[in-house]
């Protein structure tokens, strides 16, 4: 009676092979750990020193085409509500034929975000009872801390949103940041631009939006 071997590979035959898959595996190990340390690092830097970028350009110049908003010029702007970290609650309904809203999606440790706030919050100083203002973060989740380190650094005083589980960040987003969205009177979206035009101060592209003069 005739029984069916089966013949196994020698171990000396994979060595090869189990060699170069080590050593694959503990290439991408290295390169995750070089990542998250280099992420923590600058973070890091921020939450201590408040090293921010110094060369944050303040007028960022993007052409974004518009199919890469999520939603288009003349739709009714969703609404939303969330705590602020200063702890109050900002709900875009209340302002819907009150006073125009400016949202803003600004990602903390982006460079051209940094040049951005400073002129959002000379805006905000001027036109708060004219136009409101509200930002909320880029990254989903981001912590109260790491927004409070933000708002105090530039002492920033207009409403920044807490969006925990991405919500706000599923209504309005794009493919970049800051991000501005411009609600009209009656809740319609009436643009939307990634950075500001550098030709124009944010001042003016935001007064021109929505069709105002400037103050003498």
């Amino acid at each position: 009676m005739n029984s069916k071997t089966t013949s196994l590979p020698a171990a000396h035959n994979l060595g090869w092979y189990t060699s170069i898959e080590g050593s694959i595996v503990l290439w991408l190990c290295m390169m995750l750990i070089t990542f998250f340390a280099l992420c923590g690092s600058v973070r890091a830097d921020v939450a201590e020193n408040g090293n921010y970028s110094e060369d944050s350009p303040e007028n960022i110049d993007l052409e974004i085409d518009e199919a890469q908003f999520i939603m288009a010029i003349g739709e009714i702007a969703p609404d939303f509500s969330s705590s602020t970290v200063s702890g109050s609650v900002f709900t875009l309904s209340d302002y819907i034929g009150v006073k125009p809203v400016v949202i803003v999606e600004i990602d903390a440790w982006a460079p051209p975000c940094h040049g951005e706030m400073e002129a959002i919050q000379e805006f905000y100083e001027t036109y708060s009872e004219e136009i409101a203002v509200v930002a909320f973060p880029y990254v989903p989740g981001t912590s109260n801390e790491d927004i409070s380190r933000i708002t105090d650094y530039y002492d920033l005083t207009f409403p920044f949103v807490l969006d925990p589980l991405g919500e706000i960040n599923n209504l309005y987003q794009s493919d970049g940041v800051p991000y501005y969205v411009f609600i009209d009177l009656d809740g319609i979206v009436t643009g939307h631009m990634v950075g500001h035009r550098s030709d124009l101060t944010l001042e003016e592209y935001i007064l021109g939006v929505f069709g105002m003069d400037e103050p003498e």
